[in-house]
């Protein structure tokens, strides 16, 4: 074999890492518009022993010559090397080429991106691996989004995702030294094929084999495809509000373009951004109605150029194209007695079509037409969550309970290895609760350090929502178990500093249940109807109330009245102090047995009109030093010696007998004038002597007078 006739002179060329020597044999590069460019690179070396070692990890590049003294370039890293076999002295290799983008689909990664776009996490991402060789050409202004999860995928899947998702999308292009990623939203971001802006076609005809580069194969086509979108999404902040975003791109003359794809959730949470995210998904759907397939031999093709085709027989395919994706590929043809044996070498791995390859290179194409707009198919599985995890509610530094207007509680995932266990560490989420209402309800606000079980709405790890709580090695429950465990009921804890807690209790054990309702500090009971409290109803036995309280106690009835009864058994009121009573109205006491009231100082009844006793049998009142009873000036007092009536006039009648008996000396003096009369007789007698005096006239006066 002549060596120097295939080692020299040729269009194709392939560069190795440093002094590692390197022939090309066949090589084919696969791009496209949102894909990672795949280079599978065939060589021979005169080296059998090449240490693949040493080529893996490293720098490859292709080169072709083009028109006008130009180089087509085809740079990136060697991911896989392999050795394939050997003849004549010479070693065969496969190795298979990647971009630096690449590199991001060999690691997965769980972690939290908040208020930040969509441009913003690509590049962050890409600074995170070292990567600058990007340019961003997008024209869109891209919404900062709330909370974004990237949960169990790849880096590149991640960001696939939501390029998609947004409407962008990326190429590659290539220089001498590296390729570089384009990041492109809109058709003004291409540019045409560097010397082919118009390309002719001709068709597979021996005479065009070596004329200038054109197009020799051509398969247009039109197809069917969604002509409507619409989206429709929930906001509980704004629940009546309708988030539904239509957009309609229906393409062709046929009576089946309207057809309509709907989802939900839309994943926006508002019009704006639903209308925005229907718009790319109904322009992916409208880029694809028209598509068409050639085969070129034009070296400078490459996804997200565009040219003009012209010379097409078909008038309607004479028109501007965007190159969505191109696969070159390149032979080096062995020498004619050499062929069978280098090909069983290669093996079918690049399976090119032996008939069509009478030129060392050529290039099959899918295009769009660039009236129409191109966006990414929509093909990243979001990852779901279809279980539920566990988190620990977190809040700002000294806070022990860190929440918003509706109750929503920050968390740090156990997954999230970049979190502060802070209150930027998740967004805010929603808490289920038992009932909710329109200001009415339950509440209770998870808190720092405790944790939550989190559910995602749709399996989506961008809306979390906490659906309960457990307990941990660090919150253990508040009762002892197994010793309690026919207890339930609920306990708070003082925020803050702890240490205090408010409780209800139900204790369920057998002959021993209660149940134990504490408040740490006030409590406050608001009963709009009715209430009763019933104690021992069901064991009519026992049911004892007692009521303790350490403090002062106020009972206001404000209308209606107040009933008190002890059906069976005593009243015992003790009252270390005094007591003060004020009755509006009337106040009745009655007693079926008897009364007794012992007061050990004074006692003073006011009474503001009349009084009256009335004993059925005797009544009885005593003093030790003095009774008096007053009436204006009459008085009448009563000392153990004796009794004095004082008062403007005395009078004392009798109805039938009146008698005054005294056992020592009886005066009866008047300062003016005194009288006793008698109805019938009037009687004076003395046991002794009887005695009528006065100093001045003593008249004795009758019918008949008769004195003895």
């Amino acid at each position: 074999m002549a060596d120097d006739i295939i080692l020299e002179g040729r269009q194709i060329r392939l560069e190795l890492p440093g002094k590692l020597k390197g022939f090309l044999m066949r090589a084919e590069v696969n791009e496209g518009l949102s894909r990672i460019t795949e280079t599978t690179i065939e060589f021979m070396s005169p080296d059998l022993d090449i240490d693949l070692q040493k080529l893996v990890g490293e720098r490859l590049s292709l080169e072709i010559d083009a028109p006008k003294d130009k180089v087509r370039h085809f740079q990136g890293r060697c991911v896989a090397a392999e050795f394939l076999g050997s003849h004549a002295g010479r070693g065969y290799f496969r190795a298979a080429v990647r971009p630096w983008l690449w590199f991001l689909t060999r690691n997965t990664d769980c972690r939290i991106f908040q208020d930040k776009s969509v441009i913003e996490v690509i590049k962050e991402i890409f600074g995170q691996h070292g990567f600058s060789d990007y340019r961003d050409t997008t024209r869109h202004p891209y919404p900062k989004r709330t909370y974004c999860v990237q949960y169990g995928e790849s880096d590149f899947a991640f960001i696939s995702r939501l390029m998609e998702e947004e409407g962008i999308y990326y190429y590659h292009s290539h220089d001498k030294t590296k390729e570089t990623l384009v990041l492109a939203d809109e058709a003004s971001a291409h540019r045409s094929i560097e010397d082919h802006a118009e390309i002719d076609f001709h068709f597979r005809e021996q005479q065009y084999r070596r004329r200038d580069d054109h197009v020799f194969e051509w398969r247009g086509g039109e197809s069917i495809q969604t002509g409507k979108v619409a989206l429709r999404d929930y906001d509980f902040e704004k629940p009546k509000s309708d988030l539904t975003s239509v957009k309609a791109l229906p393409r062709g003359k046929h009576a089946y373009k309207s057809y309509e794809h709907y989802s939900y959730p839309g994943r926006h949470g508002d019009t704006r951004t639903g209308e925005h995210l229907a718009r790319v998904k109904v322009e992916g759907f409208a880029g694809q109605t028209h598509r068409a397939h050639g085969v070129s031999n034009v070296r400078q093709m490459a996804a997200g150029t565009k040219f003009k085709l012209k010379e097409h027989p078909r008038k309607a395919e004479n028109a501007e194209y965007l190159v969505i994706s191109a696969r070159h590929q390149m032979q080096i043809d062995a020498d004619t007695q050499d062929r069978e044996i280098v090909e069983a070498i290669l093996g079918p791995t690049l399976d090119f079509d032996g008939t069509n390859m009478a030129d060392s290179y050529r290039c099959l194409f899918e295009v769009q037409p660039t009236e129409l707009t191109y966006r990414a198919p929509q093909v990243t599985l979001r990852p779901e969550h279809p279980g539920i995890q566990t988190a620990v509610v977190v809040g700002k530094p000294g806070e022990e309970i860190w929440t918003d207007k509706y109750g929503r509680v920050k968390v740090q995932f156990h997954w999230d290895r970049k979190g502060r266990r802070d209150d930027s560490a998740s967004c805010w989420i929603r808490t289920a609760v038992p009932w909710s209402g329109k200001g009415w309800g339950m509440i209770g606000v998870p808190r720092v350090g405790q944790e939550v079980v989190v559910q995602f709405e749709d399996g989506d790890p961008d809306r979390p929502i906490i659906t309960g709580m457990v307990y941990n090695g660090d919150t253990s429950v508040p009762h002892d178990l197994p010793a309690n465990q026919t207890q339930m009921g609920w306990k708070t804890n003082s925020s803050k500093g702890g240490g205090g807690f408010s409780e209800l209790i139900f204790e369920d054990k057998k002959d021993a249940e209660f149940v134990r309702l504490q408040s740490e500090r006030d409590f406050r009971q608001i009963i709009k109807n009715n209430a009763e409290i019933t104690v021992g109803l069901e064991h009519r036995k026992g049911g004892t109330f007692t009521q303790t309280i350490h403090g002062d106690k106020t009972e206001t009835i404000r209308e209606g009245d107040h009933s008190f009864t002890v059906g069976k058994g005593a009243e015992r009121v003790s009252i270390a102090k005094g007591r003060e009573t004020t009755v509006g109205e009337d106040d009745t006491l009655s007693v079926d047995a008897d009364q007794s009231v012992t007061v050990k100082g004074a006692k003073t009844d006011k009474i503001g009109k009349g009084y009256t006793v009335d004993v059925g049998a005797a009544l009885e009142v005593s003093a030790k030093s003095k009774i008096s009873f007053k009436c204006g000036g009459s008085t009448i007092e009563m000392t153990p010696t004796k009794v004095t009536i004082t008062a403007t006039q005395v009078e004392v009648k009798a109805n039938a007998t009146a008698k005054l008996t005294a056992n020592g000396q009886l005066t009866m003096e008047g300062k003016g004038q005194a009288s006793l009369k008698g109805a019938g007789m009037l009687k004076l007698e003395g046991g002794g002597m009887t005695q009528l005096k006065s100093s001045g006239l003593l008249m004795a006066k009758g019918s008949l007078t008769m004195i003895n």
